[in-house]
């Protein structure tokens, strides 16, 4: 059985205590709905890179990276390479990110009414919300579990005569701290204990990975994975995974699609979209977030190699033995729970005291980051979203705060009722994709049309949306129902579709009933798109703190303008920011092409492809240590320069999220609500 020491629980109490603090501190600075929802959208492109980049992994992500690894090994590294074309296009345009915090709409529901209609808004917020905390309702079950194997817990704690299980004892407690993190200082706590738990968990995985890369040869690892692999079934050649159902090609193909249509589809962090200074800032958010991620995903992708080491190496067989017990006992009978956490326990007999607390914090952060985030978003939903539009009276902002901080609670009792008793049953990544895909169906076709398309109509957001949802929702209700209608039975024993591909088809359902019905009704609608952007002749002072254009005489190459870089708002920085992602991305799309060729000329064997993927990692490692360090000395300046914003800023009552004029929104809109 797995136990911590006294260093470990230092290292951990001493992180926490740390964290907390930093949370304690912002509870000065939050003194309005504006700081509650969206920090008065005062944080730089550092602070916020770190912290949204901490707040997108959450443990249950992490979980989740680990069992598609298990299943894809390194071959979805070489096929996620022909998604590095969208992600350029993506980061040098600010694809959605840009135009969306132009709108300066602080939900994304709050842009939905801007370009649609309140009565839309009201009906989109209601299904993200329903779609979110669906989705949000295992989080807090899987990273209770993962604590539980990891740390070595009883399944049970004695109180007197009662046997309590442990997994509902601290799943309370975790989210207890959860949601004093989120209600001490709404957008502002959470931002800044997410950015402290990011610096936090960067170090810890630097330090984890070097110890994994010294104790662990890359031979002994590159047998274990030959081992573990079979014809059709390869984790080391991407041209060899014609076998694997749910992460086949297909799998990779919805990947790419989702990269682009799902940019901001998802809300489960809606409030970073809105709390950059502005437009620009945003926008490099994205990039130094990416950077930020290299030493993650080397850590992410060296922990579950330990584990497929220790289970298929003959070296490993007695600890194999020994993670082998720990699951069955942990978890008898339910194979879904015991492949879950078999890289943890993995993990946890590999590495030494003082580094099992080093990776418990981290999974910490993650843990308290995503839920915080999540509870933040999707109580702020309901309010902002649902609630206030249906309301006659506006609320004060004593009010509005009280009732954003109930559905606060409200959301955290659900979560926990329904990581209590609902049974997964099918990979997490799976489940995830199903649930989300209520919202994001539709979603993505209204926001990026909203966004892009000046003739896109209320009447075909309606149908994109009233689609995507019902689509979705009859493909749980067939999972559910399947195996006790013989019929069905007769014609698949299974559902014949995992949760990505039901996403993927609803989706394009969406986008062509988007576009037809647009077209169909006042095809000649239109927007004003500067008055929409806040940009032109529209532009104010209090906009997005707009930088000075550079002096006439300052031209920028026909280069710098191809990959996305204007004279108005990039420094020599951001230049070079956006060289390194552009010559990356372009490294990356050879050394596809390259591999690709040397494939179909048979000179790549198991034992190339072994040493392709060693040299990658290599430079991740490089490249990850690097940026990591520059990064979070940039993150530390932002957060020295958020809360002196925060001070000095006067508070704006009227800045609610809410629609002060619907007869401004009619100007603004046009004939094109119709």
């Amino acid at each position: 059985m797995i136990r911590l020491n006294w260093l470990d629980i230092s290292i951990i109490t001493g992180l926490i205590a740390v964290v907390v603090y930093s949370a304690v501190s912002t509870k000065k600075y939050t003194r309005s709905v504006a700081d509650f929802l969206v920090a008065s959208r005062c944080a730089g492109r550092y602070l916020l890179g770190v912290a949204q980049g901490e707040a997108g992994m959450g443990a249950i992500t992490v979980i989740a990276f680990f069992e598609v690894f298990c299943q894809t090994g390194f071959t979805q590294s070489y096929w996620n390479s022909i998604s590095l074309p969208i992600y350029l296009f993506m980061i040098l345009s600010g694809w959605c990110v840009y135009r969306f915090r132009a709108t300066r709409a602080m939900t994304m529901a709050q842009f939905f009414e801007i370009r649609y209609s309140k009565k839309f808004r009201i009906f989109a917020g209601a299904i993200c919300w329903f779609s979110g905390i669906l989705n949000f309702g295992i989080f807090p079950a899987v990273g209770t579990r993962f604590f539980i194997d990891f740390c070595g817990l009883p399944q049970t704690v004695s109180i007197g005569a009662i046997h309590v299980s442990t997994f509902l004892i601290l799943m309370m407690i975790l989210l207890c701290i959860c949601v004093y993190f989120t209600f001490i200082g709404g957008q502002i706590s959470v931002l800044v204990t997410d950015f402290w738990q990011g610096i936090i968990s960067t170090c810890a995985f630097i330090i984890i990975v070097s110890f994994i890369w010294i104790k662990l040869p890359w031979g002994t690892i590159g047998e274990a994975l030959v081992i573990a692999s079979s014809s059709g079934r390869s984790l080391i050649n991407p041209f060899d995974i014609n076998k694997k159902e749910d992460f086949s090609m297909l799998f990779f193909i919805i990947t790419w699609f989702s990269m682009l249509y799902n940019r901001l589809s998802w809300q489960g962090a809606q409030a970073y979209n809105s709390s950059a200074l502005s437009p620009h800032e945003a926008k490099m958010a994205r990039v130094v977030g990416d950077l930020r991620g290299v030493m993650i995903t080397l850590g992410l992708t060296l922990i579950p190699l330990v584990a497929i080491t220790i289970k298929y190496h003959p070296d490993f067989s007695n600890m194999a033995l020994q993670v082998n017990d720990t699951l069955r006992n942990s978890y008898p009978n339910d194979n879904t729970l015991q492949t879950q956490m078999e890289v943890p326990v993995a993990l946890a007999y590999f590495i030494p005291n003082g580094l099992l607390g080093l990776f418990i914090i981290a999974m910490l952060g993650f843990f308290i980051s995503v839920n915080s985030t999540y509870m933040h978003s999707w109580g702020s939903i309901l309010i902002q979203d649902v609630i206030c539009p249906l309301l006659k009276k506006p609320l004060s902002s004593k009010q509005h705060l009280l009732y954003l901080k109930t559905s606060i609670i409200g959301v955290a009792v659900f979560v926990f009722l329904f990581s209590a008793f609902f049974p997964l049953k099918e990979y997490i990544w799976m489940y995830l994709q199903i649930t989300g895909a209520i919202f994001f169906g539709g979603a993505g076709t209204v926001i990026i049309g909203g966004l892009y398309w000046k003739r896109g109509s209320t009447v075909g957001a309606w149908m994109a949306m009233i689609l995507g949802a019902t689509l979705a929702i009859a493909s749980i209700a067939l999972r559910i129902i399947w195996h006790h209608v013989p019929l069905l039975t007769a014609w698949k024993p299974e559902f014949p579709y995992n949760g990505q591909v039901v996403g993927f088809y609803c989706s394009l359902v969406c986008i062509s009933v988007y576009i037809i019905f647009s077209l169909l009704k006042n095809s000649s609608a239109t927007i004003d798109m500067d008055k929409f952007f806040h940009r032109g002749k529209y532009a104010t002072q209090e906009s997005d703190e707009r930088l000075e254009p550079v002096a006439a005489n300052q031209k920028l190459s026909r280069f710098w303008k191809l990959i996305g870089v204007n004279s108005y708002e990039f420094s020599k920085l951001d230049k070079w920011l956006f060289l390194y992602i552009f010559m990356m991305s372009l490294y990356g799309m050879v050394s596809f092409v390259v591999l690709l060729i040397l494939h179909f000329n048979n000179y790549m064997s198991d034992s190339r492809w072994l040493e392709w993927w060693h040299f990658t990692m290599i430079l991740n490692l490089v490249i990850g240590f690097i940026t990591s360090i520059l990064i979070s000395i940039g993150g530390i300046s932002d957060l020295r320069k958020m809360y002196k914003k925060l001070k000095d800023l006067k508070d704006n009552k009227q800045d609610d999220g809410s629609l002060l004029s619907q007869e401004d929104t009619k100007t603004l809109l046009g004939s094109s609500k119709n």
